[in-house]
């Protein structure tokens, strides 16, 4: 924690792991991927959802 530069109060934050970082980038390809399909964008708004 000290490369960080943070407090020890802060030290006990949890931090992104490799895993999760895997996951939310994987899930991030894949919402991409999706938007660029006609069928997304024919399905319509999805705010309202």
């Amino acid at each position: 924690m000290d490369d960080l530069g943070l407090s020890q109060d802060s030290a006990g934050l949890s931090m992104f792991t490799g895993e999760e970082e895997i996951f939310s980038f994987q899930r991030t390809l894949s919402r991409l991927t999706e938007m660029q399909t006609e069928q997304y964008w024919i399905e319509g708004d999805r705010s309202r959802k």
